[in-house]
């Protein structure tokens, strides 16, 4: 009798431990779920994003424009609450070639404002943001890419990549961490 009531309670515990898996499964799956509709809802119908396209050296790259807070043209202080300039050229490892002539302003939710200077502010315009290799995606702080001129490849930068990087460079200690909005992989 004590060995079926043992293998009774190891039978029960099993099936709570099952059924409280399933629990976190589900909740993880509505989760998603919900942050895909958010995420569709927030690109629109297209399902593409509105970017604002830097000039850094020879290249383009598209941020979203969701996390721009301002623009700054010439030698013009950042933004409030911002505690220095970073060029995004030293974030993406390139050699200056050219002066800043323009800063931008970006607000990630969780992390501290930063202003980074760029060669040139381009247009702001719609494209779908595709997934890029993970060996890609490390290299930099990148996001996705899209189609750019006589079909190349222009890099979207993760924000809150972009911003952690400039903390890192400046020597913080203290990184939030959070997950990105800015992922589309």
């Amino acid at each position: 009798a004590e060995k079926i009531a043992r293998r009774l309670e190891d039978l029960v515990t099993s099936t709570a431990r099952s059924v409280a898996a399933v629990r976190r499964a589900s909740a993880y799956v509505r989760g998603a779920s919900q942050e895909l509709r958010r995420e569709l809802t927030r690109r629109g119908a297209s399902g593409d994003d509105e970017l604002l396209w830097l000039q850094v050296g020879e290249g383009a790259y598209g941020l979203p424009t969701r996390f721009v807070g301002g623009l700054f043209q010439g030698g013009a202080p950042g933004a409030e609450g911002s505690s220095a300039v970073v060029p995004l050229g030293e974030l993406l490892g390139l050699e200056r070639e050219r002066p800043a002539e323009s800063q931008v302003a970006l607000h990630v939710p969780g992390l501290e404002p930063i202003t980074i200077a760029v060669e040139r502010v381009g247009e702001v315009g719609q494209a779908r943001v595709h997934p890029i290799p993970d060996l890609v995606r490390r290299s930099g702080p990148f996001a996705g890419a899209v189609r750019g001129p006589e079909d190349s490849l222009r890099l979207v930068l993760d924000a809150r990549a972009v911003v952690l990087r400039a903390v890192y460079l400046r020597g913080a200690d203290d990184i939030p961490s959070q997950p990105s909005d800015d992922e589309h992989r």
